[in-house]
């Protein structure tokens, strides 16, 4: 399915399928560029996965696995995930519940899209508002001591009776 692996890498997306009995996971090629890690050998299983986020990633994403699992809906999450030669990026996260024959929960499958580039260009701005919050109020508290010693030097002027011919 070369087509499908190209829409993933142009897109950015990488699937996975996950089969609780067994706790077997698979992964799209591209997952596994995304999360920088080597497609010759096999992604880890759920259980070991906690390396793949950072801490308060992988807890929200196990809370919404949970809730999903239990209530059949899907999840989405915006995620830092950390790749295999230790950097970080971001990724939206979604995944849905897979149901047997039966309808019981057997799995679920789902994508991470990449979104890091987005992250790191909405970070810089907040950083370079914050910035300019930053020198407005600088500028602002100048203008204010301006705007005092200004009239500091007009009344010196109008007391030293200067101002008789206005």
């Amino acid at each position: 399915t070369v087509a499908l692996e190209q829409a993933q890498r142009l897109a950015r997306v990488g699937s996975w399928h996950w089969r609780i009995d067994g706790d077997r996971v698979s992964w799209s090629h591209e997952l596994f560029v995304i999360l920088g890690r080597d497609p010759d050998v096999a992604p880890p299983p759920y259980a070991e996965q906690a390396v793949l986020y950072t801490p308060a990633s992988w807890r929200r994403r196990c809370d919404l696995v949970e809730r999903s699992l239990r209530s059949g809906e899907p999840f989405e999450a915006e995620v830092e995930f950390v790749r295999g030669d230790g950097s970080h990026g971001w990724g939206v996260s979604r995944g849905e519940v897979t149901c047997g024959a039966d309808g019981r929960v057997v799995g679920m499958s789902g994508t991470l899209q990449d979104i890091t580039e987005r992250k790191h260009t909405e970070l810089a701005l907040r950083a370079a508002r914050d910035q300019v919050r930053e020198l407005s109020g600088h500028l602002e508290d100048q203008l204010n001591l301006e705007r005092k010693r200004i009239a500091l030097d007009v009344h010196g002027w109008i007391s030293e009776g200067s101002g008789e011919n206005l």
